[in-house]
């Protein structure tokens, strides 16, 4: 899993914990306020996006607000690339991504640039 701080965003103020990026879900845990810790399964997030280098936004569909529900954080170490296209590659499958390797948390960039050879 990937790791990193953060400050979960209120109305007002907020609280700090961690953002872990699994295989299969993405996990907000603050010790500081239990109550606000929850995870994503990748198919619950409708949309995220990084809109400045320390901003994370995870947005999903909530039955008590009855719509979408945007979850903001403000990270408090840069988020690795290959982190956020681990995210990327689960929120918006591609039936047309070959290399399932693409972007794990812990990949460096020279085995990001290499290319499987092709099964035949």
């Amino acid at each position: 899993a990937f790791e990193t701080p953060v400050k979960h965003l209120h109305r007002f103020g907020g609280c700090l914990g961690t953002l872990k990026i699994y295989p299969d879900r993405v996990v907000y845990e603050s010790k500081e306020m239990p109550s606000d810790s929850r995870f994503w399964r990748y198919s619950e997030i409708q949309n995220f996006s990084q809109s400045e280098r320390y901003r994370f936004e995870i947005v999903s569909f909530e039955d008590k607000f009855g719509g979408p529900k945007a979850y903001n954080f403000q990270l408090r170490e840069a988020l690795p690339a290959t982190a956020y296209d681990y995210v990327w590659a689960r929120v918006y499958p591609s039936k047309f991504r070959r290399d399932d390797r693409l972007a794990q948390p812990g990949n460096s960039q020279t085995a990001l640039g290499k290319r499987p050879a092709t099964e035949q």
